[in-house]
This record gives structure tokens, C-alpha cells and sequence, in this order.
């Protein structure tokens, strides 16, 4: 049997469990599917807060969004926070066109800084909420 390539790589910080993903570009349904088994798998061991790097990866795919929606619902369910961090560009505008900026904690990182002490604010603040735009005509139906 062939021995099991890892998609993600995870360290532990203090109490924050970093998570970098070990290919440049998430393409297709297999990579999403293994990433997906690695990730609920470190979820369900309980971490309450999980920075997930975005620094080697140069693309994903719609299906690595849902995953990521997904690993979010799972983590707060069990009280814990996910944060996303240290996006190429190109990424950072998928997020913003897709709207997905304003589900996610996105922010920077400094590897060589302790994440729970550098991002304390991003732990401690409310979670971000999508924002609910009216219309300007939602206001004559009165």
C-alpha cells in the first residue's frame, strides 16, 4: 500500500493550531476531498482556535470554499474560533468578490510571532456577521 500523501501540515502554538497547506494549488475534488478528512479530523480533536495559512497556496477551488465554510460551522459549533491568514492577493480578492470576507476572519501573520499573543484582538473580537445591504426601495413598502 502506498503510504498516505498529507495536504496540510499543523503545529501547535500555545493554544492555537496552525494550519498550512502542504500543495500550492488546490484544483480538484480529490485534493478538497483529502484536505477535507485531515481537517474535520483535527477538528473533531477539539482545537478552539485554528489559523489557517493562506501563504503557499497560490490557488483553490469553489469546492475548497464550501470545505472551508464547512470546517467554520463545525469549529464555532464546538465554541472554537477559525481565522484565515497571509493570502496571495489573487486569493484575498476570490474571498472579497465571492463575499466570503465578511463570513471569514481574515487578517496577517507573522510566522515567526506567537498567534495568540499578535492576534488577540482577532480572538477576542465578536465574530463577523455578513451584513444585511437594504434597498432603497425596501424602505416605500410601508
Amino acid at each position: 500500500m502506498a503510504p498516505v500523501s498529507r495536504r496540510i501540515d499543523t503545529e501547535r502554538v500555545n493554544d492555537v493550531t496552525v494550519v498550512k497547506f502542504a500543495t500550492r494549488r488546490i484544483l480538484d475534488e480529490h485534493t478538497t476531498l483529502a484536505i477535507s478528512d485531515e481537517l474535520f479530523r483535527l477538528v473533531d480533536g477539539s482545537p478552539r482556535r485554528i489559523l489557517v495559512s493562506f501563504s503557499d497556496l497560490d490557488y483553490l477551488s469553489s469546492s475548497m470554499l464550501r470545505l472551508l465554510l464547512k470546517v467554520q460551522e463545525r469549529v464555532e459549533a464546538d465554541g472554537g474560533r477559525l481565522v484565515l491568514c497571509n493570502m496571495a492577493p489573487s486569493i484575498r480578492d476570490l474571498f472579497k468578490v465571492t463575499t466570503l470576507d465578511r463570513l471569514f476572519d481574515i487578517c496577517d501573520w507573522n510566522a515567526e510571532a506567537d498567534p495568540q499573543v499578535q492576534l488577540e484582538g482577532v480572538w477576542s473580537r465578536a465574530r463577523p456577521r455578513p451584513s444585511r445591504k437594504r434597498s432603497a426601495d425596501s424602505d416605500d413598502l410601508d
